[in-house]
């Protein structure tokens, strides 16, 4: 999968179909699959298989999934590992947000923090919805990507 088709994935998972983000209260994090089935942005991806055992590796960086995980890695073989950073951090920062009203920070492609920009698109007036998309369209464009249906 290259990182068009993961963004599509993505965009279609928790923008187009509104599936909550997977935050665990419990756990204080996002989590690639729980027991209730919520997802993040990485999670939503994968099998159910795929996504318990990444889970299992205690919630690490999707850079220490792919890493780990050949099947994943697999998956993800004509994604950059920059992009996928970057969509697991703005879906982190995103679902932390709306947990404690708080935005944390988004990553741009290099791994550098685009907070300002990210503190502009999120918007406290908006729905958690409108601000993850706002927040994807960000991404979205930092990485030359369409948006799926426009």
């Amino acid at each position: 999968m290259n990182n068009q088709e993961a963004f599509n994935n993505t965009w279609r998972f928790h923008v187009v179909e509104g599936n909550p983000l997977g935050y665990d209260e419990d756990q204080s994090g996002c989590v690639y699959i729980n027991e209730d089935g919520l997802r993040c942005a990485i999670g939503c991806q994968l099998p159910d298989r795929l996504a318990e055992k990444a889970q299992r590796i205690g919630n690490p960086s999707v850079y220490s999934v792919i890493a780990e995980v050949q099947e994943i890695r697999d998956l993800f073989a004509d994604s950059s590992t920059s992009f996928l950073t970057t969509l697991q951090n703005t879906h982190d920062s995103v679902a932390q947000a709306e947990e404690m009203s708080v935005v944390t920070d988004y990553s741009d492609p290099k791994g550098m923090w685009l907070e300002n920009r990210a503190t502009r698109a999120y918007d406290p007036k908006l729905t958690p919805r409108e601000n993850l998309e706002a927040c994807y369209r960000i991404l979205a464009e930092s990485f030359n990507l369409e948006i799926p249906g426009n």
